[in-house]
């Protein structure tokens, strides 16, 4: 059974992961090619061109994308291959979903992370913007940076 959200409940993914005549190849269509082809953006930066992603179909870029992936992770089945083939097979699949599991596991540290470093560098903006130029002008003098401060502040207080 899949673990990743992404893979978990699609029958005919979990299908291929235990049942060799379940293989996803070239050509196949539907929701479970998407799944692949995200799985293979988010693990492998794979650049899938043409009609493959919106069509929903193995084409010829999902093919490559896959081959790539799992030269990569040398995924072969040395009982009858010598080099990775282009198709999704159990083997695929199964470290596939691994992957994708562990990132998912990861999400909520790098949410967290990316909050953080998010709210310092707005502080950091703030603090920029809140000691630019005279802390007062001039008198008779309008302050020409307390929109810069005030936006300064509504951004700091948004995030």
């Amino acid at each position: 059974m899949l673990r990743s959200q992404l893979f978990q409940g699609d029958k005919r993914l979990n299908k291929c992961a235990v049942d060799p005549s379940s293989h996803v190849k070239l050509h196949d269509k539907g929701d479970f090619v998407s799944k692949i082809q995200e799985a293979l953006v988010i693990l492998d930066n794979a650049l899938l061109i043409g009609n493959d992603v919106s069509t929903q179909t193995y084409g010829d870029s999902t093919e490559s994308a896959v081959f790539d992936y799992k030269s990569n992770r040398k995924i072969i089945n040395h009982s009858y291959q010598n080099a990775p083939d282009k198709i999704v097979g159990v083997m695929t699949i199964t470290r596939m979903d691994k992957d994708m599991f562990e990132l998912e596991q990861k999400m909520p540290d790098i949410i967290q992370r990316a909050r953080q470093l998010g709210f310092q560098r707005t502080f950091a903006a703030f603090l920029q913007v809140s000691t630019f130029g005279p802390s007062s002008p001039p008198q008779g003098r309008p302050d020409v940076n307390q929109a810069n401060r005030q936006r300064g502040r509504d951004l700091a207080v948004a995030i």
